[in-house]
C-alpha cells in the first residue's frame, strides 16, 4: 500500500511540476522583461575585457549564471552541476557565468574545480544591482537570466530566475532530499 501511496504522490507532484513550468514560462517572462540600458564591460580571467553585447558570439540568447562567488557553498554547488550541463545549453544560447567575485578570486576557484564553461567577473560594474540580482543590506545573490539580443542590437532579458535550496536548477538537492534529516549543509 505504501509503494502506491508514494506512486501516486510522484504522479500529482509531476503534473504539478508540468503546471508550475508552464506558469513559470509565462510568469517570469513578464517579470523579468527589462531592456538592458548599458553595454558591460566585464573582465576576462586572462586579464583582458570583453562587451556584455559580445557575450552573445553569433546568438540570439545569452543564459547568464549570476553567481556570489567563492564565498558561497551552494554556488559552489550550482558550478559544479552547470561544468556537466552546459554544452547542452548552449544548444540553444551562448553561455556564461558571471561571479562578482574578483577576478583573481574565482579564476582560482575555478581552476581547482576544474570548471569548462565560460566564466567572467562583473566586480566593480552595476550588473548584478541593474539585473534584480544584488540587494541593499544582503549583497550578491544566485540565479540565472536569460537576454535576447534584438535585430537592431539592443538587449533585453526575457526571462530570470533565482537559485535557493532544493531548486530545480541542481539534482543534488533532491539526491540529499532522500536523506532522512531536516538539516542539510553543504561543504565547499
Amino acid at each position: 500500500m505504501a509503494q502506491k501511496e508514494l506512486e501516486n504522490e510522484l504522479k500529482n507532484v509531476s503534473e504539478q511540476l508540468e503546471t508550475l513550468r508552464k506558469k513559470r514560462i509565462e510568469l517570469l517572462g513578464k517579470i523579468a522583461e527589462k531592456e538592458m540600458p548599458v553595454d558591460y564591460t566585464f573582465q576576462n580571467f586572462d586579464g583582458t575585457t570583453v562587451k556584455f553585447s559580445e557575450l552573445f558570439g553569433d546568438r540570439k540568447y545569452l543564459f547568464v549564471v549570476h553567481n556570489m562567488g567563492k564565498s558561497c557553498s551552494y554556488c559552489t554547488m550550482w558550478a559544479d552541476a552547470f561544468n556537466g550541463t552546459f554544452k547542452q545549453i548552449e544548444d540553444k544560447g551562448a553561455f556564461v557565468f558571471i561571479t562578482a567575485d574578483p577576478v583573481d578570486t574565482f579564476k582560482e576557484l575555478k581552476e581547482s574545480k576544474g570548471w569548462k564553461f565560460r566564466a567572467i567577473s562583473c566586480h566593480g560594474t552595476t550588473f548584478a544591482k541593474d539585473t534584480d540580482f544584488y540587494f541593499d543590506g544582503i549583497g550578491n545573490y544566485p540565479g540565472i537570466s536569460v537576454f535576447e539580443k534584438l535585430d537592431d542590437g539592443k538587449i533585453k532579458r526575457v526571462s530570470k530566475d533565482f537559485f535557493g535550496p532544493t531548486d530545480y536548477y541542481n539534482n543534488a538537492w533532491h539526491v540529499i532530499d532522500l536523506l532522512p534529516t531536516e538539516n542539510i549543509t553543504l561543504n565547499s
